[in-house]
């Protein structure tokens, strides 16, 4: 992400007893930036920031007060010059890795790189939801929106980073109807589809794609999703709600498919290499958590178990949300309506499918494991049996008269 200049050389304790009086400054007196960033900008303050959020050496906390401080000179006249700069910053922050063999998508791993990413990203959503003008907001589309999703929707960003982007990209979607023209005819919605397939173990991601249908606000997000969440998205009245956005409705069926293809080819290569351990130990979680839901959804609970992310749950949180959407098209007219059309319809008959090769490869992959169990004990006990040790001369003769006069009786 660039050189870190002599500016930054000079000592992080003493930048930040000079940014310790801006911040506080910035916060209990927002009224007299306008006067006060004349000094800093002639100093290049934005540049100075992120020179210091490229440190590895910085506290979580003291960049989230940088990040803070970044935020306020922004929002100053959105100046095209800094948010750029603010802008190539983020991209720069992501660095995809190498395609594995067979074309898989490695993500990139957590690092302090992706923490400071999503700091910004924060930052910048908070600052698009303040724009009310449409010149502004077009203005700041050219500049931020259009380049961050252009760079960073991609299926090898990290997923915390993914649900920033959606999240903007929904404030984006929700906020212009031109840009959600544009983004409908121009093939949006089917570039998304074929990024969000890799993001199937995010219950994050499912949850904004349905706030868009359902016409309920993205931002702000919430800190851990529920089942909850999810029915709280429909009104009362499931009668009376218009869906939005009926079109991510076959991203979250993709979604769907490819956690459950994931899980075939789990089993399959467990069945191959005979490791399944892993394996093992993902349907177990999976069935206790699928087992949980259910007996809420039985019982009529508040569904308040937490989604939660990950491999080893994504089988379970789709299963809740697929189940979510079946109780949606019973109790929603306007939801069932959408289903009845052709694209949403060929994505089902799709999922259907891996769903029935998943079962049978589950299936296969656990009678494998128990095969493999069972001929491990009994290779344990012939050892044991041939390791033992021998009995005494005395010890065996004893039990030689002891058997051949046992046999004497009728």
């Amino acid at each position: 992400m660039g050189k870190t200049s002599s500016w930054c050389g000079e000592g992080y304790a003493g930048f930040r007893q000079v940014d310790t009086p801006i911040e506080a400054e910035a916060i209990a007196v927002r009224a007299k930036w306008n006067h006060n960033l004349t000094v800093p900008r002639q100093i290049d303050l934005v540049q100075h920031l992120l020179v210091t959020l490229q440190r590895g050496d910085v506290e979580v906390p003291v960049l989230e007060k940088l990040v803070a401080v970044l935020g306020v000179v922004l929002e100053d006249g959105f100046l095209a010059s800094e948010l750029e700069n603010v802008i190539r910053f983020v991209i720069m922050s992501f660095d995809p890795p190498e395609m594995k063999p067979h074309h898989q998508i490695m993500r990139e791993p957590m690092g302090k790189h992706v923490i400071v990413r999503n700091l910004l990203l924060e930052m910048l959503v908070d600052l698009q939801v303040t724009i009310k003008s449409e010149e502004m907001l077009e203005q700041w589309h050219r500049i931020v929106s259009s380049k961050l999703l252009t760079y960073l929707l991609d299926d090898a960003v990290h997923p915390t980073s993914m649900r920033w982007i959606m999240t903007l990209l929904g404030v984006r979607l929700a906020s212009s109807p031109t840009f959600a023209l544009k983004f409908r005819t121009s093939g949006g919605y089917q570039g998304l589809m074929r990024v969000l397939t890799s993001f199937y173990d995010s219950p994050d991601i499912y949850y904004i794609l349905f706030c868009l249908i359902f016409g309920k606000p993205v931002y702000p997000r919430l800190p851990e999703v529920r089942m909850l969440d999810f029915h709280a998205l429909m009104p009362s009245d499931g009668g009376h709600v218009e869906l939005k956005f009926i079109e991510l409705l076959e991203s979250i069926i993709a979604m769907a498919k490819s956690t459950f293809d994931r899980l075939s080819m789990q089993s399959i290569i467990a069945c191959q290499t005979g490791n399944f351990f892993q394996l093992a130990a993902e349907l177990e979680e999976n069935a206790d958590m699928t087992a949980e839901l259910q007996g809420e959804a039985l019982m009529h609970k508040t569904y308040a178990a937490r989604l939660m992310g990950g491999d080893a749950s994504a089988p379970a949180a789709t299963t809740a949300v697929l189940r979510f959407m079946v109780d949606l098209a019973k109790m929603c007219p306007a939801f069932s309506a959408v289903c009845r059309r052709t694209e949403f319809l060929e994505c089902c008959v799709d999922l259907y499918f891996s769903c029935v090769r998943s079962g049978h490869t589950v299936k296969m992959a656990r009678e494998r494991s128990k095969e493999t169990e069972e001929k491990n004990l009994n290779g344990y006990d012939d050892a044991s049996s041939q390791n033992a040790p021998s009995r005494f001369p005395v010890e065996q003769e004893q039990s030689d008269k002891t058997s051949i006069s046992a046999g004497s009786f009728p």
